[in-house]
């Protein structure tokens, strides 16, 4: 029942605004110095709390966009509600995008399911110099090249290559030791008619050796309980998707479609799945990759750390 106080840490965004906060003895949440949006800082071990960001939008011609990153301690388990409701009386046009992200804890173990030469790992230990990533790969080539640029890149004591299927990924990976897993899996089922002639590329294209509920079942397994599973996949696809990582209890989180240009049709949906999670599907804004200069865009340019 209400008793007139709230145990725990919130903020309240109204039509642009913030017109409620409260930080906890172990959560704080601090506006950002530079845009919109919030830093909330988690201490390491808090465990059983909750965190509120709920945002609301009441008049017509408010476009709001806000930048929330959320930097969880070591050994942290909180609940985080983050949520938006837009209604205006007269009718006028009006949203709210939050762009939420979520700073990893020193080092997390990383599992890239059917990781190819290694670029995603790659990318992931070039921002994080406290991670741990181990990639399964199928095809022997490949999964020697992944170790080869792990190698080149200075990545050999963080990155670890297992050449074998996913499938029976559990007989060389302990079940529920990763934080995180992350996949840029083979997008077609075999009798979609996208198979090519050379082999290794019908298995790194199609799902000959790797089915979807395969997929998402090596992910549910490698998991820790709350951990995260990271998915890149094609559009028309996403119905599958869906249904698919419920079915093995992975409960989706997040969706971003991703476009080559702002004009172009959507060519990727990127899904961000929780183990165990409860339902709330939010909706960021799509990731636009080029400018209309055929330059990569800002965000493009951080993804693949080309800032100047």
């Amino acid at each position: 029942d209400w008793t007139g106080e709230f145990d725990g840490a919130y903020n309240i965004r109204q039509d642009g605004g913030c017109v409620g906060r409260q930080s906890s003895k172990n959560i704080r949440i601090e506006s950002k110095k530079d845009k919109p949006g919030l830093d909330i800082l988690i201490a390491p071990g808090t465990k059983g709390e909750s965190v509120y960001i709920p945002a609301c939008v009441t008049h017509g011609n408010v476009d709001d966009l806000v930048y929330n990153d959320f930097y969880v301690g070591e050994g942290a388990d909180v609940t985080i509600v983050a949520g938006c409701g837009v209604h205006t009386e007269t009718g006028e046009p009006a949203r709210h995008n939050g762009i939420h992200r979520f700073f990893l804890k020193p080092g997390s173990r990383v599992l890239d399911l059917g990781c190819g030469c290694g670029t995603l790992g790659l990318l992931l230990l070039g921002a994080d110099g406290t991670l741990q990533l181990c990639g399964i790969e199928l095809q022997e080539a490949a999964a020697r090249q992944a170790q080869e640029n792990a190698e080149e890149n200075g990545f050999s004591d963080r990155m670890h290559i297992v050449c074998g299927d996913l499938r029976q990924a559990h007989t060389q990976i302990a079940p529920g030791n990763f934080d995180c897993v992350i996949s840029n899996p083979p997008y077609y089922p075999p009798e979609s008619g996208y198979l090519h002639a050379q082999d290794s590329l019908s298995a790194a294209r199609s799902e000959l050796c790797c089915p979807f509920d395969a997929l998402c079942a090596a992910a549910a397994r490698a998991l820790r309980w709350g951990g995260r599973f990271f998915l890149v996949h094609k559009p028309e696809r996403l119905v599958d998707l869906l249904t698919g990582l419920r079915t093995a209890r992975l409960e989706p989180k997040r969706i971003c479609f991703v476009r080559h240009r702002a004009e172009s049709g959507v060519n990727l949906v990127l899904i961000e799945a929780r183990l165990g999670g409860k339902p709330g599907l939010q909706y960021e804004p799509d990731l636009i990759l080029y400018a209309q200069t055929g330059e990569l865009s800002a965000e493009g340019r951080r993804i693949y750390h080309l800032q100047e």
